[in-house]
């Protein structure tokens, strides 16, 4: 528990000096070998809200990997997180948590794509825990006057499997429910998440509207990586991105309502030490519309090479005609 109590205390000292701002823990403690038991946990910037706040959490961790120096989560149990994003003009709560370090010295490290892409994509499994109870967790989003809520009763990731029965999604006096179901294999380092929005509506995001001009809403969407491996400096990213009952506005593209009944993009990334690309044989289909993409990005240090071609097979007039997004055209 020294220890524990040691590090948490080193954490708190760097997000005050580099932040300017306090965490605070009521008790922590190890539970057994592998099991920490933390409880109420409040994350405040000076002078602004309190960004994270959470009653109570227990997490038991991986006991060969943290041998060998590596945290892994084999299960964490959260009661009560409340996060709370909040911006007025010029100043808010959360820009901190994006603060890089300075550009002199990132240009001095080595470029490679395939390197950091497969250091990210390892991080975010590795903070997947392979059993997950969040129990009542609430996001809030406030911009100038509009407000934005979510709120989830219960998540749940067992034996690969995540669900989320009700996420509801609050703004003003509109409630729009929704469900999640997913699958992640961490031996695989693949993953399936579906958000589909209850009794055949529409999952509407209305803030984006209010704040990029974007309308959007959806009935079904479905995001997938089945494939993912690094070796000899070369990362492959392949999978799935699917929507259904896709609704679009915006000002740049369409002055009505754009609806498009299917769109999917089967992807294939490729990244290197100095270049990423989307090989040939991914496929975007616009209702009965395919379109064959590739793209090609260079970077030489002191310029960047791009090289862009796009391939849509043979289709019949009336199938591509009646494919094209409604009220677009």
């Amino acid at each position: 528990n020294t220890l524990l109590h040691s590090r948490l205390a080193t954490i708190q000292q760097k997000y005050k000096k580099e932040f300017n701002v306090d965490i605070s823990i009521d008790e922590a403690k190890f539970e057994g070998l592998n099991q920490i038991i933390i409880r109420r946990i409040t994350l405040v910037p000076e002078n602004r809200d309190t960004l994270l706040s959470i009653d109570s959490l227990i997490c038991r961790l991986n006991l060969m990997k943290l041998i060998f120096g590596n945290i892994r989560l084999n299960s964490l149990y959260v009661s009560n997180a409340n996060v709370n994003l909040d911006k007025d003009k010029n100043k808010d709560n959360f820009s901190f948590l994006f603060k890089t370090k300075d550009k002199d010295s990132l240009s001095k490290k080595e470029l490679n794509y395939a390197s950091r892409i497969n250091n990210l994509y390892t991080k975010v499994f590795n903070n997947i825990p392979t059993t997950l109870n969040l129990d009542h967790f609430t996001l809030k989003v406030r911009k100038d006057k509009d407000k934005f809520a979510m709120f989830i009763p219960n998540m749940i990731i067992k034996d690969g499997e995540l669900s989320a029965d009700t996420i509801q999604l609050k703004e003003g006096k509109k409630n729009i429910y929704s469900y999640m179901k997913g699958t992640i294999h961490h031996n695989k380092n693949t993953i399936i998440i579906s958000l589909k929005a209850e009794d055949s509506t529409k999952i509407h995001l209305d803030f984006l509207e209010k704040w990029k001009q974007l309308k959007l809403a959806f009935n079904t969407l479905k995001f997938e990586i089945n494939k993912f491996n690094y070796s000899s400096n070369i990362t492959i990213v392949a999978g799935n991105l699917s929507i259904d009952g896709l609704l679009l506005n915006h000002p740049k593209l369409t002055t009505t309502d754009a609806s498009i009944k299917n769109l999917t993009f089967d992807f294939d990334f490729h990244a290197g030490r100095n270049n990423i690309s989307l090989d040939s044989n991914s496929l975007i289909s616009i209702n009965n519309i395919t379109i064959q993409p590739f793209f090609n990005l260079i970077n030489h240090n002191a310029n960047k090479e791009f090289e862009l071609k796009i391939r849509i097979p043979e289709i019949g007039s009336d199938s591509f005609f009646s494919s094209l997004p409604n009220g677009m055209f």
